[in-house]
């Protein structure tokens, strides 16, 4: 670790001076080149802490990353799309959906102006756009983005390709979220399958698949099937992300709905809590993933009677999605419906019950 932060150290104290001297708007092909590997480097060091979950040191490297290349290539370059797209993708792990529009729409500009409406590298900023609309709610403007990165990702690179695979899972999701869980069926098993033929069996993406399709399992109680998938996503991203990572705390919650829904209180409750600790940790305390997290915890208790316990973390996630997300967003609307019901519910076992949680 020591080696890994000293690394991290040098680029950052490289990507300084490569700032201070590139205000001098160097013009030779040697310094030019210098700066540009500097700024690959930044880049590439952003994409393994991202991965390892560390996004907001992340955040800064691609920042870095994305000043260097504007000093040297200037504002319309292939390269100054692609950082603001990794850029906004980095924002979107930490639930900055606020920030991600105009840098990926910035993105799709520059390679609109480049290269034209049908290009490999537009199919990705759809795909993107596509999930920022998801998840603030603006399910027709996601469709519409899907789409389109569908039919390009198909044009250049066929029916049969991962990145086929990635927008078909989404637009099953989008179709999920809109209640429309036949076409997401046939949306999710089509991704399913091409990941497991193209990826193998114990990929992320995989599980990935595996995940949504017990998800949509699970919503319409057909649990037998969805247990098992579940388990082997959470062995899956186990074994190849490790316990701490955020995927992992994903698979946890979603065992742990599962088990609280058999009646299985005992046996949700540890994963719930797992999941949460993992979340804190590695996204930190206002990740709308930590608002999901809170309030199944704090429902969890509402239906064991520990109501002291379960205000307070449903008063939290309605905080953290009134911030990420907004006072209308679906999401927020039904977590403070939740808070409300099981204020009434403290209320009426003891009249001071819900005062005293709402203050806490």
């Amino acid at each position: 670790m020591e080696g890994e932060a000293a690394s991290r150290g040098r680029i950052l104290e490289q990507s300084r001076k490569g700032l201070h001297m590139t205000e001098k708007d160097p013009e030779r092909q040697e310094e030019r080149g210098a700066y540009l590997s500097l700024a690959q480097s930044l880049n590439e060091q952003a994409v393994q802490d991202w991965k390892e979950g560390h996004a907001a040191e992340a955040e800064k490297l691609l920042r870095r990353a994305l000043a260097l290349r504007i000093k040297v290539l200037g504002p319309v370059h292939p390269d100054i799309a692609q950082s603001l797209n990794d850029l906004a993708m980095c924002l979107e792990s930490q639930g900055q959906y606020s920030a991600m529009e105009p840098l990926l729409k910035r993105s799709l500009a520059i390679y609109q102006r480049i290269f034209g409406e049908e290009h490999l590298a537009i199919a990705r900023v759809w795909n993107n756009l596509g999930l920022l609309y998801k998840k603030v709610g603006r399910y027709g403007d996601a469709r519409q983005a899907y789409e389109r990165a569908l039919a390009l990702y198909e044009q250049f690179q066929g029916p049969r390709h991962e990145d086929t695979a990635r927008v078909l899972n989404n637009l099953g999701m989008l179709s999920y979220y809109e209640g429309l869980y036949a076409d997401a069926e046939v949306l999710l098993k089509r991704a399913m399958t091409l990941r497991e033929s193209l990826l193998g069996a114990e990929h992320p993406d995989t599980a990935n698949s595996l995940n949504n399709l017990a998800m949509l399992y699970y919503s319409q109680g057909r649990f037998e099937r969805a247990i098992p998938l579940y388990q082997r996503t959470l062995s899956i991203y186990e074994a190849l992300l490790g316990a701490q990572h955020p995927r992992t705390a994903l698979a946890l919650n979603n065992l742990a709905m599962l088990y609280e829904d058999q009646g299985e209180l005992e046996r949700a409750e540890p994963l719930y809590q797992r999941a949460l600790a993992i979340q804190e940790q590695a996204l930190g305390s206002e990740h709308p993933d930590m608002a999901s997290s809170l309030n199944n915890l704090g429902m969890l208790y509402g239906k064991q009677g520990h109501y002291a316990r379960a205000l307070p973390l449903l008063s939290r996630a309605v905080s953290i999605y009134e911030h990420t997300l907004g006072t209308e967003h679906p999401d927020t609307q039904l977590i403070r419906q939740n808070y409300e019901r099981l204020q009434q519910q403290a209320e009426q076992q003891d009249p001071g019950a819900g005062q005293d949680s709402e203050q806490a």
